[in-house]
């Protein structure tokens, strides 16, 4: 899906794409033929037409090329593109491969944060960053701020919600990069390793800074991790073909749903090079501080439902831990 069906009470739509620009992953190959070689370019400022394959495009037959979703390459990429990768590329010459890295922000009444957060986005150095910015019918300057930005923005659109979930899921079935990773209002992206993610064949997760704890820490996305705690979605980089809609029947703990599924699929912990600065702890990172038996039974069931029995009694021996130790705080108090 490139553009959301109109709706009651959308406030606006714009972004690169609704002026039929789109983006995609893009994989290195030498040419065997003349004709596989991109075609030429004109210089705007003489009229003249220059060759695409000088050596500031390209070097030893080698061009880049479009990739289907299985990452086979198509047909070259357009010569404007081909410049420009081959930019990012001087001096290193091992890489191959640029997938599209998907970054969603989901924001609703978010003026005091939200243009932060598209600025950590948008000027990371990595040229190949599809971003789409879901809001939900935001009433303060939330949309003047988008607006202000929406030439680096692949596409937005500000409408009602049945939550942040919803919004979320909205996002998902936009997107049309191979990685995808959630950037709400009021966090940061620091530092995109493309390398790190070219070496990954799985959902993976990352290093983070939180700014209130002054703390940098290594997030785990397994099995047994997830028995007793839930990574922050900000370090999680999604491989697109795991993730699934957000089940909105768990209106709190969607996310730590959707991370049960996805661990299910690999055993294996895979650890990358990002750094995410989350500026603020919003509503996914109080939920995780929220240690009532409602929300411990509900987290339980879910590990069931995913996951199995065998991990399903850890979850609970740790609730049950977490009772206790409340116990003999009132009783000691």
């Amino acid at each position: 899906m490139l553009f959301l069906p109109g709706t009651e009470g959308r406030k606006g739509e714009g972004g690169l794409r609704t002026e039929g620009y789109f983006k995609h992953s893009y994989v290195k190959r030498e040419c065997e033929r003349e004709s596989e070689r991109p075609n030429t370019v004109t210089d705007t400022n003489t009229n003249t037409n220059t060759n695409a394959n000088t050596s500031h495009l390209t070097s030893n037959n080698n061009s880049w090329y479009i990739t289907d979703s299985d990452n086979k390459p198509i047909k070259p990429a357009p010569p404007e593109i081909q410049q420009k990768i081959n930019q990012y590329t001087t001096n290193q010459s091992t890489i191959n491969q640029l997938p599209l890295i998907s970054i969603i922000t989901v924001v609703f009444n978010g003026e005091e944060y939200l243009e932060e957060t598209i600025l950590s986005v948008i000027n990371q150095t990595y040229p190949n960053v599809e971003y789409i910015i879901i809001d939900g019918g935001s009433t303060d300057g939330t949309v003047d701020i988008i607006k202000k930005y929406e030439h680096a923005i692949d596409y937005w659109v500000s409408e009602p919600d049945k939550g942040i979930y919803d919004a979320m899921n909205k996002g998902i079935k936009l997107l049309t990069g191979e990685w995808v990773n959630f950037m709400n209002a009021g966090d940061k992206l620091l530092y995109l390793d493309h390398l790190s993610l070219v070496n990954c064949k799985t959902t993976n997760t990352c290093y983070y800074v939180k700014e209130t704890e002054k703390l940098k820490k290594k997030e785990s996305l397994t099995k047994l991790y997830l028995t007793h705690n839930t990574p922050c979605h900000q370090s999680v980089f999604y491989l697109r073909k795991e993730l699934e809609l957000y089940d909105l029947n768990y209106p709190i703990i969607a996310d730590f749903e959707q991370m049960t599924r996805v661990c299910s699929k690999s055993f294996k912990p895979v650890y990358t090079k990002h750094l995410i600065f989350s500026a603020e702890a919003g509503f996914s990172y109080e939920n995780t501080k929220d240690k009532s038996w409602k929300n411990l039974k509900a987290r339980n069931y879910i590990v069931k439902k995913n996951m199995g029995l065998f991990y399903f009694t850890l979850a609970l021996l740790h609730s049950l831990r977490i009772k206790f130790k409340k116990i003999l705080s009132n009783l000691w108090d």
